[in-house]
């Protein structure tokens, strides 16, 4: 358990880490606003984080996308 809860943070990081190569700080603040405001209900701000990453820009969230799908966490369970 103490071994896949170590694998688990050390992704998060690395995707975390990945998303602030993206994003500026500004931005980050933003989408974390966003969330917020849902009181943390992921589900329901997903509508409004789309359309915020949309305002940045396409280059901005095809940049993230591209980097969700890379994370060799990610890419492992694509098959």
């Amino acid at each position: 358990y103490q071994y896949s809860k170590s694998i688990i943070e050390s992704r998060n990081k690395d995707t975390s880490k990945r998303l602030e190569d993206e994003l500026s700080v500004k931005q980050l603040k933003e989408l974390k606003q966003v969330v917020d405001e849902e009181k943390g209900d992921l589900e329901k701000a997903k509508p409004t984080v789309i359309d915020k990453i949309k305002s940045f820009g396409e280059n901005v969230a095809s940049n993230i996308l591209a980097n969700i799908i890379t994370n060799p966490a990610i890419w492992s369970c694509l098959g």
